[in-house]
C-alpha cells in the first residue's frame, strides 16, 4: 500500500546562497548554496561583510484559510540573542487571483487538505556580520510566527603566522 504524506500547514524552508539567477526558460539557478553553517574569516577587529546573500523561501499555508497579509522577514541574531532586521517583505494576498501554479493539489478524498505554495527570493549586499551568530527567517501573520531557516555564521580570527 502506498500513501500519500502531506506536509503540516504551514510549513516552509529556506535556502541560503550567494545568488539566484533566474533563466530564460523560467528556472532558478542557485549559486553557492550554503550548508548549515558558513565560517567566515575576521581581518583585525573588523565586521565581517558578506558581499551577496540570496535567500529562497517556499511557504506552504492551507488555502481554505489564506490570511489577508504576511510578513517575511530575515534577522540577524548574536550568539547574546541581539536582534537585527536585516530585510523586510510585507505581502497581501488577493485571494481571488491567486495564480493556479501556486495551489497544489494535495488534497484528501474529501476534497479539503488543498495547500498554497508562494516562493520568494530575498537578495541583500554587504551584510554587517558584527560577531558569531544565526541569520533566520520567519513568516509572521496575524499571531502566528514560522520558523523558516537558519544559517549559522560561525566567524572565526586566523592565527597570525609570524609570531
Amino acid at each position: 500500500m502506498i500513501m500519500l504524506i502531506t506536509p503540516n500547514l504551514p510549513s516552509g524552508y529556506s535556502i541560503f546562497c550567494e545568488d539566484i539567477r533566474h533563466e530564460v526558460n523560467g528556472a532558478r539557478s542557485l549559486i553557492g548554496v550554503y550548508g548549515p553553517v558558513i565560517t567566515a574569516p575576521r581581518i583585525d577587529d573588523n565586521p565581517v561583510i558578506l558581499s551577496r546573500l540570496a535567500i529562497e523561501n517556499v511557504i506552504r499555508l492551507d488555502n481554505q484559510i489564506l490570511p489577508e497579509s504576511c510578513i517575511l522577514r530575515v534577522i540577524f541574531e548574536t550568539n547574546s540573542f541581539v536582534e537585527t532586521e536585516l530585510a523586510r517583505g510585507d505581502f497581501e494576498f488577493d485571494h481571488k487571483n491567486l495564480p493556479p501554479a501556486q495551489i497544489s493539489e494535495f488534497a484528501k478524498r474529501d476534497g479539503t487538505g488543498a495547500q498554497a505554495q508562494l516562493m520568494s527570493q530575498i537578495q541583500i549586499a554587504n551584510v554587517l556580520i558584527p560577531e558569531s551568530g544565526r541569520i533566520k527567517v520567519r513568516l509572521s501573520y496575524g499571531d502566528d510566527v514560522i520558523a523558516l531557516g537558519s544559517l549559522l555564521v560561525n566567524i572565526v580570527t586566523p592565527e597570525n603566522p609570524a609570531t
